[in-house]
């Protein structure tokens, strides 16, 4: 190993440089091997090695291969991966493929990943590329096909004997991948197909059907022509070929594997087809008519023209039928060729190799690896409820066979002991009997120990909330009432009963709550809680919610009076009275001394006071709702999510 790591090591060393020290530390006992070595010197090696020569092989062979018959038909070779650094393989190379230019463009590694990303990016729907039609070759096997009869002695072919044998090249060394091919002959005896793989044998496959429909065909192709005959003895019929055509159809898939698709036996018959004749041509009226004697020489023509090609038709029918023509042009009709194909059974036989799956194994298999798929899951599924149902055993043993408080007050000594002695017998269960129990019965005594053990934990939780819960709803019913004496004041644009309603419903809560209170106070610690915190807090969370949602109203937009009352002086006062209805020290007394040029005056400082002290009062107002409500938003929903995820760990202890 370390010699082969030094020496492409050298390799690459020797192909920027000419000279380098050649070292390997510990070769053998310890010893330090080190020696100069040239770029002159590795020459030497490679054409003593016959490299040289193996590639000038190589290159010819790719040129064959690609149906090149002159490296001149090469306008420029690319050379791809690590050799081409080498001075002395890149001189090789280039001399081989003059006049060709020799690139240098592509990296080994980068061209693998790239190609393959562009085929990725090709198939897949989530990117848009510049389409790139692949395909791919194989260019190490040669396909043919050898036809015999399949019954020797029972074969009976004009000009052909029981030795009859066809041999066709399928498809040459590097074809393309995914082709079709049909095949055509012209037999009246089942055949023997043989496929062959670089001159193995692959396949046989029996193909019959042609020697049992050929009489059948025959018959009724003879009822026809004699139907066609008695009908009109003086019939021409088409000649008609007297063996049928065999076609077969080969398909070879993007995988290289090939097999006959199709088969079928093509025979020729005769079918009635109606002939309709042709509408007589009428001699169009001239457009500047200006006698009745014009248009009915142009009539007369024209029925007389129609009378003749009447006449020509009824003399050079031999196609008609016996019955004879009317003046309205009945259609005629002849007979004509026509093909009935006849499917062909195969018989498959397989030399040796393996078979390809047909469509019913492919699902056969699909359908058995969906159920080792779920006898798996299943499996996991099991292993998951046993070390569930084990660290259940754990963690509910560790939490009331300790020294817990809060567990000590919500239960007796008596209910501790019925627990944990049912946590022994599950564990004794499950290391006994139970290692190789089926998934229901884990998840079935897991439910069954939960019964026993959740409602001691819920209990003992409860107890923990329970304690903090009074401040907590006490400072909630403050933040919320604080909120609605703000909306009150300052938020006059809110409906009062909008307000009210939150109000009243907070009363309605802290009723609620006092009568919850006492019957807590009533009910025993081991028993079942008079409430739940959780309740409480979602109850007190939507009050205010609802508070909040107070605070969000937006101010209407005033009411722009109209023109004519600007110039009254009673409608102004009136607009300057309910502007400053809230303003307790704004004297509307003045009002009824004021002219009307003075009313407007004031009227219009009202409706647009200063830049500056309109941003000052909204910033104030703004600060005394955040004031208000800021402590209800923050607090809100944080503490009923934390509650909520509090609760979980009864079940997922």
């Amino acid at each position: 190993a370390k010699l082969l790591k030094a020496a492409n090591n050298a390799k690459h060393v020797l192909s920027a440089n000419k000279e380098m020290m050649f070292q390997i530390e510990s070769l053998y006992e310890d010893t330090d091997f080190k020696t100069p070595l040239a770029r002159s010197e590795l020459d030497e090696m490679i054409a003593k090695a016959g490299m040289e020569t193996a590639l000038q092989s190589t290159i010819q062979q790719a040129l064959v291969n690609g149906n090149v018959s002159s490296i001149s038909e090469v306008n420029e070779a690319e050379v791809v991966g690590g050799g081409w650094r080498v001075p002395r393989l890149h001189k090789v190379v280039a001399d081989i493929v003059t006049p060709a230019e020799l690139g240098q463009h592509l990296n080994g590694e980068e061209a693998i990943a790239f190609g393959a990303a562009m085929i990725g990016a090709n198939s897949s729907k989530s990117f848009r590329v510049r389409k790139m039609w692949l395909t791919d070759t194989n260019s190490e096997h040669e396909y043919k096909m050898a036809l015999s009869p399949l019954n020797p002695g029972g074969a009976s072919v004009e000009g052909m004997n029981a030795d009859w044998q066809r041999a066709q090249v399928l498809a040459s060394k590097g074809h393309k991948l995914s082709w079709k091919k049909a095949v055509k002959l012209h037999v009246s005896f089942d055949l023997k197909l043989s496929i062959f793989e670089d001159g193995n044998l692959l396949e046989t496959i029996d193909i019959t059907g042609v020697e049992d429909a050929l009489p059948k065909q025959q018959k009724k192709r003879k009822e026809v022509v004699d139907g066609a005959l008695a009908a009109d003895p003086n019939l021409e019929l088409p000649s008609l070929a007297d063996l049928p055509t065999v076609e077969l159809k080969f398909e070879s898939d993007s995988s290289g594997i090939l097999r006959l698709n199709k088969a079928q036996a093509i025979f020729e018959t005769l079918k009635n087809q109606t002939i309709k004749p042709k509408a007589p041509k009428v001699a169009s009226k001239k457009a500047n008519t200006t006698t009745n004697d014009t248009s009915t020489t142009s009539n007369s023509t024209t029925t007389e023209e129609a009378v003749k090609t009447n006449s020509t038709d009824e003399t050079n029918s031999t196609e008609a039928a016996a019955s004879p023509v009317e003046d309205d042009q009945q259609p005629t009709w002849k007979m004509v060729k026509s093909k009935a194909f006849v499917p062909l059974s195969q018989k498959v036989e397989y030399q040796g190799y393996p078979k390809p799956m047909d469509e019913e194994e492919i699902n056969k298999a699909i359908r058995k690896r969906k159920a080792l798929d779920k006898r798996d899951q299943r499996v996991k599924d099991t292993e998951s409820a046993r070390n569930d149902f084990e660290a259940y055993i754990y963690s509910s043993r560790e939490r009331l066979g300790g020294d817990d408080e809060l567990v000590n007050k919500v239960t007796t000594e008596e209910m501790r002991e019925g627990i944990m002695k049912t946590l022994s017998e599950s564990e004794d269960w499950l290391y006994e009997d139970g290692f190789d129990a089926q998934l229901e019965e884990y998840k079935k005594r897991l439910d069954g120990l939960k019964k026993d053990v959740v409602p001691v934990l819920f209990r003992a939780d409860e107890v923990e909330l329970r304690a903090d819960l009074p401040e907590w709803v006490t400072k909630k019913v403050a933040s919320v009432r604080k909120v609605l004496d703000t909306v009150l004041t300052n938020r006059t644009w809110v409906a009062n009963e909008t307000a009210w309603k939150v109000g009243n419903d907070t009363d309605d809560f802290e009723t609620w709550f006092k009568e919850l209170q006492e019957k807590q106070e009533a009910t025993a610690l081991t028993e079942e809680p008079a409430f739940k915190v959780l309740d409480v807090k979602k109850r007190l969370a939507s009050i205010g919610k609802a508070a909040n949602q107070l605070m969000k109203i937006k101010k209407p937009a005033a009411a722009q009076p109209k023109k004519d009352d600007l110039l009254q002086p009673e409608k102004l006062r009136e607009l300057i009275r309910n502007i400053t209805q809230n303003d307790t020290t704004y004297d509307v007394s003045k009002l009824d001394k004021m002219s009307s040029n003075e009313l407007l005056t004031e009227y219009l400082s009202l409706v647009k006071p200063d830049k500056g002290d309109a941003a000052k009062e909204e910033g104030k107002e703004k600060e005394e709702d955040t004031a208000a409500a800021g402590s209800e938003t923050s607090e809100g929903t944080s503490d009923t999510k934390k509650d909520e995820a509090e609760e979980k760990p009864h079940d997922e202890l």
